[in-house]
């Protein structure tokens, strides 16, 4: 269920059933820990699994960035996070370098000497 308000507010409730078998009805997405959900929230890119299984690629067979980026160890995500920030702290300074180098004073100062 989606509620949405005039504010841009939006409420999202999943109903989620523990089955007595272990098995989903054929209307049921089984989530990896035996949760099932209703087969339309699956790969709706809104994780209502509590294991983020109904939005993998792997295992649900979603597409797009949400999935690829959900099956993802910890260490992948936190190595791309930080792989990012530094590569952009990178070309800051390349940047930064670059102007202060080339600066109006500093060409004519070279040129005078």
């Amino acid at each position: 269920m989606v509620v949405s308000t005039s504010t841009g507010f939006k409420l999202t409730a999943t109903v989620q059933r523990k089955p007595d078998s272990k098995i989903c009805s054929e209307n049921e997405f089984q989530c990896l820990d035996d949760i099932c959900i209703d087969k339309k929230l699956k790969c709706d890119q809104e994780v209502n699994c509590q294991d983020n299984s109904d939005e993998s690629a792997q295992y649900a067979g979603c597409e797009g960035i949400l999935a690829k980026w959900t099956d993802l160890s910890t260490s992948a995500r936190v190595g791309i996070i930080v792989g990012t920030v530094v590569g952009m702290g990178l070309i800051l300074c390349l940047c930064v370098t670059a102007c202060i180098y080339f600066s109006p004073q500093k060409r004519y100062k070279r040129l005078k000497d």
